[in-house]
């Protein structure tokens, strides 16, 4: 592990109680320990083909067929989907023979993850408009009270 990992779990933990969730919600931890985990280096050694590996990209560790850029697997057209790691990195991808929905990447071009939005949901609503109605109740009973 590396020191500037352990010096922020010290840092940060040391003498307190947590959870796994707590470390879960620490964006600064998490991303002290991505930072390089999903940058697309390139391995000339290796196959030029981008790996899905669940969403985070990265190059094929299978070593090159003589004379060309592709191991045995990457060798067919159809298998390259996710692109090359040589290309810029496409917004989303296709799985040939898959759903037909578009795949999009956890990690930007530069191995940054992407933060997920947070879909809005009708519980969100109605707190949202609870709060709304407490404030205007507030502002109400202030006025009056005047």
């Amino acid at each position: 592990m590396d020191n500037e990992i352990l010096n922020y779990f010290v840092n940060n933990y040391s003498g307190r109680i947590f959870s796994s969730d707590d470390l879960k919600r620490d964006e600064n931890l998490i991303e002290l320990i991505t930072k390089d985990l999903y940058n697309e280096i390139y391995d000339e050694d290796l196959c030029s083909a981008r790996m899905w590996n669940n969403g985070y990209g990265g190059q094929c560790n299978s070593k090159k067929l003589e004379n060309t850029c592709f191991c045995k697997k990457h060798s067919i057209e159809e298998n390259r989907w996710c692109g090359l790691v040589t290309e810029k990195k496409p917004s989303f991808v296709i799985r040939p023979g898959g759903s037909g929905r578009q795949k999009k990447w956890k990690t930007d071009s530069n191995g940054k993850l992407i933060q997920k939005q947070k879909k809005i949901t009708k519980k969100d609503l109605k707190q949202d408009e609870k709060e709304k109605n407490i404030e205007l109740l507030k502002t109400m009973f202030l006025n009056i009270k005047h």
